[in-house]
């Protein structure tokens, strides 16, 4: 130790610090120093019959102090460091990946199509539903297209038949009319699909056959000018409207 008083027994004794030890098994106190020159900071512990006094120059201590912020703020960095690093791991292994998968049934939804984006980076389980996806999407593709295909067919065997044709909604707006129809009504077909049945023909006699249709197929003859008609009036159902066929019994 730097401080003479310890050569002096005496002194050593009637020391703050030790006297706190002596009473409480360790004591401490701060106090300047004349040969240090300096505030110095005391411990003293009682340790099996024996005083031990450590002495500690108050700049080392804040030397100390300095360090250990110092260590803690170097440890905040590297903690902050170490989170952006795994943030931005676990976002490129996990987030990311959602957001591809996302984006791809977004597009395909909205396109009517298999969307052009890139799966192969996904992750494993990732890329098998995106997969299954892109595989649902092409049989979901090909099966309206054949059903187009045969709404297309259907409609032009519809449309080259002598018999009128008239497919109407529940609330008897045209959903669908065939060439033969118009030409019974003198109607134009851009001009008819979504309009009103009875608006478009003016044929109250027709809309009160529809009207009364409930439950099962109405029959009846009617007069259109020169020429006569079996009517025939189909249910196709609750919410599906019906179908109205025309044939020409004039002969």
């Amino acid at each position: 130790s730097f401080d003479n008083e310890i050569k002096d027994d005496n002194k050593l004794i009637g020391r703050e610090e030790v006297q706190e030890a002596i009473r409480n098994e360790k004591g401490s106190s701060l106090r300047y120093n004349e040969d240090a020159r300096e505030f110095v900071f005391y411990k003293a512990y009682v340790l099996g019959g024996e005083i031990v006094i450590i002495a500690v120059p108050l700049i080392a201590r804040d030397v100390l102090y300095s360090y250990a912020i110092g260590f803690i703020l170097v440890a905040g960095l590297l903690t902050l460091v170490i989170s952006g690093i795994l943030s931005f791991y676990f976002y490129n292994k996990n987030i990311k990946p959602m957001i591809i998968l996302e984006k791809y049934i977004k597009k395909t939804y909205k396109q009517k199509n298999i969307a052009e984006v890139d799966i192969q980076g996904l992750p494993k389980n990732l890329k098998k539903i995106a997969l299954i996806f892109k595989e649902t999407s092409k049989s979901m593709r090909d099966y309206a297209a054949k059903e187009e295909e045969q709404k297309l067919y259907l409609f032009s065997i519809i449309n080259t038949m002598e018999e009128g044709f008239i497919a109407v909604d529940d609330t008897n707006n045209i959903k669908l009319i065939n060439k033969s129809s118009l030409q019974i009504f003198g109607l134009n077909e851009e001009e008819v699909v979504g309009s009103n049945l009875t608006m478009k023909t003016q044929n109250f006699e027709l809309a009160a056959a529809v009207k009364e249709t409930r439950d099962e197929v109405n029959t009846r003859v009617i007069n259109m000018e020169d020429k006569t008609f079996k009517l025939t009036v189909y249910p196709l159902g609750v919410g599906k409207g019906k179908l109205i066929v025309l044939h020409d019994i004039t002969k």
